[in-house]
């Protein structure tokens, strides 16, 4: 009889599980962070276009500040070399209430201010229409907005509107805003003059004096001789001399014969010797007849005249 085993299933082997490796903290913050990691990696990629959002802004707002200033300071070196103020005030009405444009239309209006009242002494329309002209400038930076301009720029704009109708015999409207600067800034630079202005405006003296000048009329040349015209003189033509070399030939032709000075001839000297033969014997006579001469005393009585 063929014995069949049974084998008790309890006393079966089971296979042991590989063991586990041990967590970390770092796994447990994965396991909390996986669900959130499709919304995280959403929102770096929303800060970083963000990020280069601003940049581009910031960078756009820049330039958008120096622009300007760069146009203002390409025209006034282009009005330095011509004296023309046509590219200050493109800068103005290209960026309009800026502090590029406030300084633009100043330099423009002090320019013309200062043009004006030179040609004043040649041409009184022409000078007067430049003054008015300059107002323009002045008045468009006292309308604009505080935040487009500094204090100085103000303060110069109050104090040229002043003096542009001071100019023009504007003496009301000039002692206001002389008048308005001393209120506004009294510790200014501009202070003293504007003092000085106010104290004009409001003379009555110089307001006929203005008023002299202003009807003032030419009368033409001054009464007089004429000066007469300046003599022609004219100079004789004459040949410069010339550095070139002259050739062998020309040389030859110019060049003068050379007379050569004969040297007089020199003839020595000889010594004189003393003899008996070069020296006459003395005259023994003459040598007694002026010892007499000279022993004799003078005479009172003067000698008789030769008849």
């Amino acid at each position: 009889m063929n014995q069949t085993m049974t084998e008790n299933p309890a006393t079966q082997s089971e296979p042991v599980p590989a063991a586990l490796p041990e967590r970390t903290e770092n796994d447990a913050v994965m396991d909390t962070l996986r669900p959130w990691l499709t919304q995280i990696g959403l929102f770096v990629i929303f800060g970083l276009l963000g990020l280069i959002a601003v940049t581009l802004f910031i960078d756009s707002r820049r330039q958008a500040v120096s622009e300007p200033w760069q146009e203002l300071t390409l025209a006034q070196a282009g009005f330095a070399n011509s004296g023309n103020v046509d590219r200050l005030t493109q800068v103005a009405s290209t960026h309009p209430d800026t502090p590029a444009a406030m300084w633009a239309l100043q330099s423009a209006g002090d320019y013309q201010l200062r043009q004006g009242i030179y040609q004043l002494r040649e041409d009184r329309e022409a000078g007067f229409a430049l003054i008015k002209k300059s107002k323009e400038s002045f008045q468009q930076v006292l309308d604009a907005p505080a935040s487009a301009k500094s204090s100085n720029i103000q303060q110069a704009s109050i104090f040229s509107m002043a003096y542009a109708s001071e100019s023009l015999g504007q003496f009301d409207e000039a002692a206001k805003y002389y008048t308005q600067l001393i209120e506004e800034a009294p510790n200014s630079h501009f202070a003293g003059a504007a003092k000085r202005g106010a104290a004009r405006s409001t003379n009555p003296e110089f307001a006929a004096a203005f008023e002299k000048f202003k009807s003032f009329e030419e009368i033409g040349d001054a009464p007089g001789p004429n000066v007469p015209d300046r003599p022609k003189i004219d100079f004789p033509e004459f040949e410069m001399p010339t550095d070139e070399p002259k050739t062998g030939e020309e040389s030859a032709d110019s060049s003068e014969p050379e007379t050569e000075l004969e040297k007089p001839e020199v003839k020595a000297v000889e010594p004189a010797t003393e003899s008996s033969d070069s020296h006459p014997p003395p005259d023994e006579n003459a040598a007694s007849d002026s010892d007499e001469a000279a022993a004799a005393p003078p005479s009172d009585e003067p000698a008789a005249e030769s008849k």
